[in-house]
């Protein structure tokens, strides 16, 4: 008697719902630019420093310069940290999403809720450093000529819109996360991972 061969078994990669390979290759690439995005911080620091130390030319003293300098600093280090640890939790999230992991689920929660906190957080330690540039920058009316003081009420009316803007931004991704896998279809796709 012959033996009938088994089925091949079947790939739930292949059958499955196609939202997993999408969302986790977004993620996956959002979470590889903002660990990139870090780096770029660092550069960024250089940049901010050689130009917030050209204003000691335009008058602004060098002690208040040193002292914007090393509370921006500090924001920047917290701001990495934060953003580092967030990139990395998205990353593991996306790729055990496009494995069709359980956990994958539980870590793109977490990171989603990490990021709008963060968003906030980040924005309320900048802004006030932010203001605080561009009152330096706006202090010798050399620069400006005589125009400083409106030249700084604008810039904080752009940096107040970019500051809500940024913050939208950085809140929209997480926010859909959040909806997406509370819908009773997508917790039902989930619970056929393993």
């Amino acid at each position: 008697m012959n033996n009938p061969a088994s089925p091949p078994p079947i790939d739930p990669i292949s059958t499955g719902p196609k939202w997993p390979t999408t969302i986790g290759i977004i993620g996956i690439v959002l979470g590889i630019a903002g660990i990139l995005n870090v780096l770029l911080q660092l550069v960024g620091f250089m940049f901010t420093k050689t130009q917030m130390n050209a204003l000691v030319a335009s008058g602004i003293a060098q002690e208040d310069v040193d002292a914007w300098l090393a509370k921006f600093l500090k924001v920047s280090y917290i701001s990495m940290a934060i953003m580092t640890v967030l990139g990395i939790i998205l990353l593991v999230g996306a790729i055990f999403l496009l494995k069709r992991k359980k956990k994958s689920v539980p870590l793109l929660k977490i990171w989603a809720l990490g990021k709008i906190v963060a968003a906030f957080v980040i924005t309320f330690l900048t802004r006030p450093i932010s203001q605080e540039q561009i009152a330096m920058m706006t202090s010798s009316n050399d620069a400006f000529q005589g125009n400083g003081e409106s030249f700084s009420k604008m810039m904080d009316t752009i940096m107040g819109a970019s500051f809500i803007l940024g913050l939208v931004w950085l809140c929209a991704l997480p926010i859909f996360f959040l909806i997406w896998f509370t819908r009773r279809k997508i917790k039902q796709d989930v619970e056929d991972f393993s």
